[in-house]
Order: structure tokens, then C-alpha cells, then sequence
């Protein structure tokens, strides 16, 4: 897979995970969490050197990521 494609992938993940937490509203957690080791990318079919790729790279913005979601996008209220 190119960098672009995981760049991609890694992409998805956060909208997914973004879709269900706030979107949805159902509670807030890591990314890396959301991310399961890499479980969501074999899932979607990754080979383990491309996971092992994303989940680099994810790992480099997960604490910007959470940030956002835990101290701007968590909604407490009803």
C-alpha cells in the first residue's frame, strides 16, 4: 500500500471513530483504543506491514486526536 493509502485508512479510522463518538454520542475514548492494535486495519483486509505502517503513524497524532475528542468534542450533556 502507498503512504497515501494508508495516510487514507488512518483517515477513515478517525471519522469512524469521531461518527460514533460524538456523532452518535456514544461516549468518548483513545484512538488507539478505537484502533484495537491494529484489529480495525486487518479487518478492512491491511497486511501486517501496512498496518504496521498505520499504526505508526496513528500512534504520531493520537495525542493531538484525543485532545480534541476528550476536551472539545466530548459531549457531557444531554
Amino acid at each position: 500500500m502507498t503512504q497515501k493509502g494508508i495516510i487514507k485508512a488512518v483517515t477513515a479510522q478517525i471519522i469512524n471513530m469521531l461518527v460514533n463518538d460524538v456523532l452518535n454520542e456514544y461516549g468518548t475514548g483513545s484512538f488507539i483504543g478505537w484502533l484495537e492494535d491494529g484489529e480495525v486495519f486487518y479487518n478492512n483486509g491491511m497486511i501486517k506491514e501496512d498496518v504496521e505502517k498505520a499504526m505508526t503513524l496513528a500512534r504520531q497524532i493520537a495525542d493531538n486526536l484525543d485532545n480534541i475528542t476528550y476536551n472539545y468534542l466530548n459531549i457531557t450533556e444531554n
